[in-house]
């Protein structure tokens, strides 16, 4: 995964000063909002354009590291997506 491109996709409200992103520090972002704030975390997810019925199942999982977990990995698949997007089609 090239990181700093990840990184300048992922939105304002998970950067951090890392030099890279991890699908654990990515979580732990993740678990903040879940516990904290859920609704803008579902906003934040709305934007990155996650599929619903992805977002379902990572819901449903009983305990919120789980959840955190899913959302995060979830995250960094459809970046790595764009990314791939914007590389075939030359917007990178």
């Amino acid at each position: 995964m090239d990181n700093k491109e990840i990184l300048k996709l992922l939105p304002h409200e998970f950067a951090s000063n890392e030099a890279e992103i991890t699908a654990g520090s990515l979580s732990a972002q993740v678990l903040n909002k879940l516990r904290e704030n859920s609704a803008e975390l579902i906003n934040i997810l709305y934007r990155i354009d996650i599929a619903e019925d992805k977002l379902k199942k990572a819901f449903a999982a009983q305990i919120d590291t789980e959840i955190a977990s899913a959302i995060a990995n979830l995250v960094i698949e459809r970046l790595l997506q764009k990314l791939e997007t914007r590389r075939r089609y030359g917007s990178v």
